[in-house]
């Protein structure tokens, strides 16, 4: 073989290597498309949200959008939120290494929405307290703690819909909620799922699947929670570490706990039920106190029983992160993450095409 036939070949080769390494690279870009690092975002004054440079005005029309950060470090916060009446939305973030990874305390703001984020913390995924006055929609997001994946006080309006909370000994606690919808959320936790502690009322807990615990699936821990509905979750026990008696632990008296919908009759699923009779509800001491008048042989399937997610009034699909991003406090790791993989595939394909047919010529040619 010629040495220019040689040459060919070798061209052949690279177009079709290039092809396939511009795949891969599509590929590996894939999951880590769009994220800017950044350093902890702290916000303690509607200003700080224009030190940023987020897209949004503030207002309920055209809120600030923090989305598309990679924030790993160590530290008290990754984003933290405090005294603020502007609109905001916290979307499609990675937050990591932090006690806690979203901090908010005493929000003004009527409506905040925390969707699709990725958070993994020391103590906290989520912490909000002292906010009286908000709506507060915790949508999509996957979180893993040491502690607690989502604690919530002093919320006017709570809904947690659709989170996946792994690690840590405590799913969701809450306090002091005038009306909350804890729905169709995975737990998998050491110890306790969701806990109701104070001053809870008009609340739903339902749809809820929540595994690894050791101790209780759900606790009502003061008299103070009212009209608190408890109904189609699924709680299975991992092992029992002897502290209570039930998957369903609540203080005595207080007659306006349900562990049921009294409109289907139906309860919830638990995992030691004898499968005869009603399911006990006991206080920490043991006594049985209240019961699931309709516990579920079966883990419950969503059906139209379901009810209705609220839709946040943002649209909460993400976009690319502005250009205009602060450059010193988020900076661009690797260009190639802003890029669209599909772009890079196609471009590359069409390359390689190219080149082939341009080999393929050259070698016909000569011949």
């Amino acid at each position: 073989m010629g040495l220019i036939n040689k040459l060919l070949y070798v061209l052949l080769g690279i177009s079709l290597i290039f092809g396939f390494s511009t795949t891969l690279v599509a590929i590996s870009n894939t999951s880590h498309s769009y994220y800017v690092s950044s350093s902890p975002i702290i916000i303690t004054s509607d200003s700080d949200f224009a030190l940023y440079n987020f897209p949004g005005t503030g207002t309920v029309d055209d809120p600030y959008i923090i989305e598309n950060f990679n924030i790993t470090g160590a530290g008290d916060c990754g984003i933290y939120i405090s005294a603020v009446s502007a609109y905001f939305v916290i979307r499609n973030c990675i937050v990591d290494g932090f006690d806690e990874a979203i901090t908010l305390s005493a929000v003004l703001t009527p409506l905040v929405i925390i969707d699709d984020n990725y958070l993994s913390a020391k103590v906290y995924g989520i912490n909000s307290a002292e906010s009286i006055y908000t709506t507060l929609y915790a949508f999509r997001n996957v979180i893993k703690s040491g502690f607690c994946g989502i604690s919530i006080a002093d919320e006017k309006v709570l809904a947690i819909v659709n989170n996946t909370i792994t690690g840590g000994t405590n799913g969701i606690i809450l306090s002091s909620i005038e009306t909350g919808l804890i729905l169709n959320n995975t737990i998998d936790v050491s110890q306790w799922g969701v806990s109701v502690n104070i001053e809870v009322t008009n609340t739903e807990i339902c749809w809820n699947t929540i595994t690894g615990f050791s101790e209780v699936a759900f606790g009502i821990a003061e008299e103070s929670n009212e009209n608190v509905v408890i109904h189609h979750n699924t709680a299975i026990l991992k092992q029992s570490d002897g502290t209570f008696e039930s998957l369903a632990m609540q203080v005595p008296s207080n007659n306006k706990i349900y562990w049921y919908d009294n409109n289907t009759k139906e309860g919830n699923y638990w995992s030691d039920w004898t499968g005869s009779g009603t399911y006990p509800v006991v206080d920490p001491y043991g006594n049985v106190v209240n019961e699931d008048l309709y516990p579920l042989a079966n883990p419950p399937v969503p059906t139209n029983k379901f009810p209705g997610i609220p839709t946040p009034p943002y649209e909460t699909t993400s976009t690319s992160t502005s250009s205009e991003t602060s450059s010193n406090q988020a900076s661009a790791t690797n260009t190639s993450q802003f890029t669209n993989p599909l772009a890079i595939n196609t471009i590359g394909i069409l390359l390689s095409v190219v080149f082939l047919g341009v080999t393929l010529s050259l070698i016909k040619n000569k011949k």
